[in-house]
């Protein structure tokens, strides 16, 4: 991922490459995400969701 000292972020670990880059690693939010208005637009909607409820569908990523 591109470095940027503007958007610093808990996922990125270690310093910038010299090429511009940083790595990063995933981390769980906190407070964790509420999806429970996501959730009421595709039931109203009819949309099919991805998996029984997006909140799980995110969770396993």
């Amino acid at each position: 991922m591109e470095y940027d000292p503007a958007w610093q972020s808990p996922c990125q670990t270690g310093d910038p490459t010299p090429d511009g880059t940083i790595r990063w690693k995933p981390v769980p939010m906190e407070p964790a995400p509420d999806f429970a208005e996501l959730e009421r637009a595709l039931a109203e909607t009819g949309t099919t969701p991805v998996a029984p409820s997006p909140a799980e569908f995110l969770a396993a990523l």
